[in-house]
């Protein structure tokens, strides 16, 4: 099983928060949070690794977290691009 598809759904902001507390994870960093019959949930986040940097969003249909895009550590920016992108797609607001 991946790191990301090893995420429970949904997960608040605290808990993508302490997902840093992780030895394989250096960085999470939730883009958007949003509220749903009262609960919080994060459905967007910047997640990195020793190596690697990973934009992920919920699929909803799917009750799960999935990859919107990836790249080496050094191409965060280039991935936190498209997760801003994708945020403001879904009406999420813009940078």
């Amino acid at each position: 099983m991946s790191l990301i598809d090893s995420l429970p759904y949904p997960l608040s902001a605290a808990a993508v928060r302490g997902l840093a507390d992780s030895e394989r994870i250096v960085e999470a960093h939730h883009e958007v949070i949003a509220q749903r019959s009262g609960t919080e949930v994060v459905p967007a986040m910047l997640i990195t690794t020793e190596t690697r940097s990973f934009a992920v969003v919920e699929d909803r249909d799917e009750g799960r977290y999935r990859v919107l895009d990836s790249g080496d550590r050094s191409d965060r920016d280039d991935v936190y691009a498209t997760l801003r992108e994708w945020a403001t797609e879904q009406g999420y607001g813009g940078p």
